[in-house]
């Protein structure tokens, strides 16, 4: 974690303790934005594995993520049908506040339990909405002026495993994963 990232987590770790919810978009989040069509027409999309396995560790130790996305690409429901927890995906959506609520009320949860993660006008929304909004560092500037925290990483290189790893240790179950994983290996 950068010193940046490290004094966001400090200033924000009673908030981060009552995270139940991350919520996320795709193009410009999990990925670096860049949409790939190859000669047949299929668009193809980078996702980084260190925002993989954050949310497969997440899901694992009881967080819940969600992804709401504008885009309607077949990529997405691919990348996300390899997580076996992971329930709650919203394609399409060009106005997510819909979304966003109904994933909220599936939950039971209040604003000051989620998080959301955005990059674009279309997260901004939702970003003044929850009780803690995050964007990568090449974030559109209207959504940088929004955000609660700004990372130091970009879009697709890992943003959201550092707010996931926020999360975990302002809750005290980072130590827990990383023993979970060493004494498994160990075995």
């Amino acid at each position: 974690m950068t010193i940046k990232n490290k004094i966001s987590y400090f200033k924000n770790s009673k908030k981060l303790k009552k995270i139940k919810l991350l919520v996320c978009d795709v193009d410009g989040v999990l990925t670096d934005g860049s949409i790939v069509i190859d000669d047949n027409g299929i668009e193809n999309k980078v996702f980084s594995t260190k925002d993989g396995m954050g949310i497969y560790v997440a899901l694992k130790f009881g967080l819940n993520v969600a992804v709401i996305t504008g885009s309607k690409s077949s990529a997405i429901v691919k990348r996300f049908q390899k997580f076996s927890k992971f329930q709650d995906l919203y394609i399409g959506k060009e106005y997510k506040m819909e979304s966003l609520i109904e994933v909220m009320a599936k939950y039971n949860l209040n604003k000051d339990e989620v998080i959301y993660v955005g990059d674009d006008l279309i997260d901004l929304a939702p970003m003044e909405y929850v009780g803690l909004s995050f964007c990568p560092s090449d974030a559109h500037d209207a959504v940088k002026k929004t955000a609660d925290i700004i990372l130091s990483e970009a879009a697709g290189s890992g943003a959201v495993r550092v707010i996931i790893d926020m999360i975990l240790k302002s809750q005290n179950i980072y130590d827990e994963a990383i023993k979970h994983y060493t004494e498994y290996y160990k075995k």
